[in-house]
């Protein structure tokens, strides 16, 4: 299984499943490898402190691996 799955991506934020163990720099990092913006701005870990849905705290663990974390980006 991939390190990063963005598993949701719009016009200014994105959301990902990531390996539990990365650092938030590796999980920027890689992020904007696999899903550039395609602006000046790069993603960055959302200050919001859920997502869109309101009901999942930013992050959470991954509803289907334990080992996995869910985040929302912002660029």
């Amino acid at each position: 299984m991939d390190k990063v799955i963005v598993y949701s991506s719009g016009i200014v934020s994105c959301s990902v499943c990531v390996d539990g163990k990365m650092s938030i720099k590796e999980i920027e990092n890689e992020v904007n490898m696999v899903n550039p913006t395609g602006i000046g701005s790069k993603w960055k870990i959302s200050k919001d402190k859920t997502f869109s849905d309101g009901e999942h705290t930013n992050p959470c663990t991954c509803d289907k691996y334990k080992n996995r974390k869910h985040y929302l980006l912002n660029c």
